[in-house]
């Protein structure tokens, strides 16, 4: 492509428009959860620069936007700069938002600039009565340049470019057009080649990669979006059959928690209801610490299926072993989870621990507890979080808005954490290192109960403690207990001769 003039001042009025005061309301983009971060969607009217390197997903972000235009009235035109049209095409036919009919009957126009205009060499004033042409001939109200790194780039000069882009602007803001201009980066945290497009751009959104273990992990990042307010920071996204899919940080309401300490939830082991003061508060998150083969499984299997018995939903995420294991432990105590699942009052997550997604994997238990309405869910267990190579910082913030999420519902929550430390072994010392303080959870955790062994005189014992029990009188006493075949059963105080 060659520019040859840049008599483009008239071009502006080409067709008598001028701009005109309008209130920006926003248009939905048909990603939900990007319009959640946009506050209702891009502004109408405005020009968004969609930034990143090649493979980020600029073309199937565009055309999921164009596509959502024609479901909501709003034609829309697909110019490509180098692409041929056919791969365009392609690359998206196999997605689920995409409509052959909205093609074919024009609502979706596709226009390869070069091949259109039908010559080599043409200036920058009949690049933009072209691009007013279509707008107005097939009154689209969406418009993708993909890229505009390359008009750019055939322009080179920067007065010139500035030139061209405001007037491009102008020009499709008179049309009431909302336009997408894709730029092609060469580094992740770039947003154009040419620093004007980001200049005049209304909006940017940033895509980038990473490279995973086992797949690549995507980022979306709104940098600006005048006019609006959206949230900042990084979002991650997957690109699957159904398009783009962001997983956004959930805004947690605290104020309307609903922690009730006077409702108690059975645990299904009379003697822990009775030492925790009338069983678990609702909407409690009990963090059950110990050693592996402590109980704590068995205890969370036991709690839930108390729930389930009482025609309660349930969600069982399970980290360290797989659902079909966790429900043959469950049958081992004649807990049939099966009959539960297939009735679809449980659910199971049985989510991959490489190149995990927090975001992703919280959005997995929030749908799976919406959709079971559940009042007990049981993560087993934290630790193994700590193990995926999630970051302590982010594994936090997930912990913070797992647990708003849940008490905003009135989930109670237990949280299984296997502690290698929290063992009986010295005279007259039973507590070891705490799990809370490693992850800086004490804040939001409302409940720990300690599992732990303890050897004396040629037997183990296991041990059962309240550490904690917010809001709530209980027993502070140590106790002993066995995994029967119905499940856990607390006899005894640990009595002091034990010691001896």
């Amino acid at each position: 492509m060659v520019v040859t003039s840049q008599k483009i001042d008239d071009v502006i009025e080409v067709g008598g428009n001028s701009l005109k005061n309008h209130p920006a309301p926003q248009q939905k983009t048909g990603i939900p959860k990007l319009d959640e971060v946009l506050n209702g969607g891009l502004p109408k009217y405005s020009v968004t620069l969609l930034a990143g390197m090649s493979g980020t997903g600029k073309t199937v972000l565009s055309f999921q936007w164009l596509f959502e235009g024609v479901k909501q009235g709003e034609n829309g035109i697909y110019i490509s700069i180098i692409e041929p049209l056919h791969v365009a095409v392609k690359n998206i036919e196999t997605m689920e938002f995409y409509d052959k009919e909205a093609i074919e009957q024009k609502k979706l126009m596709l226009v390869n600039i070069e091949e259109d205009l039908n010559y080599e060499k043409f200036d920058a004033q009949s690049l933009l009565i072209h691009i007013k042409r279509l707008v107005e001939e097939n009154n689209a109200k969406r418009l993708v340049i993909d890229p505009i790194t390359t008009i750019i780039h055939a322009i080179n000069d920067k007065a010139k470019e500035t030139h061209f882009m405001i007037a491009l602007k102008k020009v499709l803001a008179a049309l009431e057009c909302t336009t997408i201009l894709t730029s092609n980066v060469a580094e992740p945290k770039k947003y154009s080649a040419y620093t004007i497009e980001e200049i005049v751009s209304d909006g940017i959104i940033l895509l980038s990669y990473s490279i995973g273990e086992n797949q690549l992990i995507r980022k979306l990042n709104v940098i600006k979006m005048r006019g609006i307010n959206f949230r900042s920071g990084e979002v991650t996204f997957d690109i699957t059959s159904s398009g783009i899919i962001l997983y956004p940080k959930i805004p947690i309401d605290r104020s309307v928690a609903t922690t009730e300490f006077k409702n108690r939830l059975n645990t299904g082991i009379k003697e822990l209801d009775s030492i925790c003061g009338g069983g678990f508060p609702q909407g409690h998150v009990v963090m059950l610490s110990g050693n592996s083969g402590s109980g704590k499984t068995t205890l969370a299997l036991q709690f839930l299926n108390e729930g389930l018995e009482n025609g309660e939903g349930a969600v069982y995420v399970a980290l360290e072993e797989s659902a079909s294991q966790i429900k043959k432990t469950a049958l081992e105590h004649d807990w049939d989870l099966e009959e539960y699942e297939k009735s679809g009052n449980l659910v199971f997550i049985n989510p991959s621990l490489i190149d995990m997604y927090p975001d992703k994997f919280l959005y997995e238990i929030l749908d799976a507890v919406n959709k079971t309405n559940a009042k007990r869910t049981v993560i087993d267990s934290m630790s193994s979080l700590e193990s995926a190579a999630i970051d302590k910082n982010k594994l936090r913030e997930f912990s913070i808005q797992l647990t708003g999420f849940l008490k905003s519902k009135g989930v109670t929550c237990i949280m299984t954490y296997l502690s290698e430390n929290i063992f009986g072994a010295e005279s007259g010392q039973l507590l070891g290192k705490g799990p809370s303080n490693e992850l800086r959870l004490s804040s939001i955790i409302d409940g720990i109960i300690i599992l732990r062994y303890v050897e004396r005189e040629q037997s183990v014992m296991k041990l059962i403690n309240i550490l904690k029990m917010r809001g709530s009188a209980h027993d502070k006493k140590i106790w002993q207990f066995e995994v029967e075949k119905d499940g856990i059963k607390i006899g005894h105080v640990f009595e002091k001769y034990a010691w001896m």
